[in-house]
């Protein structure tokens, strides 16, 4: 056993699936089982993996985590990285304005990012999300999905997020507003 934050865990159990990961040896699983029932005859405490005991351990695991200093803000540091030059938005009417460099192909929305399920207990998304965006106009008119590159997840209730960097060809416009849905916690 071994004490990680003080919460116990096992180091590595020999289920007899050293071959399913990139390091164990020339040979790669295609579709690694992970042997789970060595667990229930080998293992030194039951393998868990969901539930109110992972729940609870995951709820102490945010606790110390603030413990030792670490904050959610809502503040999505949202910005369009342009050719690598980052220009940040003025912020009208909710819309979020980006003055885009002239005759700019390509850009990408980056922002902080954050994963559900670290930050609650309870949930079960384990997606990486950027910010919800639930419209877009370049010089004034609505962005059609065309225009979207990768970064995206697919269109939820009204929005989508990105990942956290999110690609969007500027076809050479100067005006990108960017309204964006729910908010993370980052």
């Amino acid at each position: 056993m071994v004490l990680a934050e003080g919460l116990a865990v096992e180091s590595y159990l020999d289920t007899g699936n050293r071959a399913d990961f990139a390091n164990g040896g020339p040979v790669v699983a295609l579709h690694p089982g992970f042997a789970a029932g060595v667990w229930g005859e080998r293992a030194v405490v039951p393998l868990v993996v969901e539930g109110a005991v992972v729940e609870g351990v995951r709820r102490q695991l945010l606790a110390r985590a603030a413990v030792l200093g670490w904050r959610v803000v809502a503040d999505a540091g949202l910005v369009l990285e342009v050719g690598g030059v980052l220009v940040r938005p003025r912020w009208e009417e909710g819309w979020a304005v980006f003055r885009v460099p002239g005759g700019a192909g390509e850009g990408v929305l980056r922002s902080r990012v954050f994963v559900p399920a670290h930050g609650d207990a309870g949930s079960a998304d384990w997606r990486r999300l950027g910010v919800a965006v639930s419209g877009m106009r370049l010089d004034g008119v609505a962005v059609e999905a065309g225009v979207l590159r990768g970064g995206w997840h697919a269109v939820e209730a009204g929005f989508r997020w990105t990942d956290g960097a999110g690609g969007i060809a500027l076809g050479g416009a100067r005006w990108l507003e960017v309204r964006l849905g729910p908010g993370g916690r980052y």
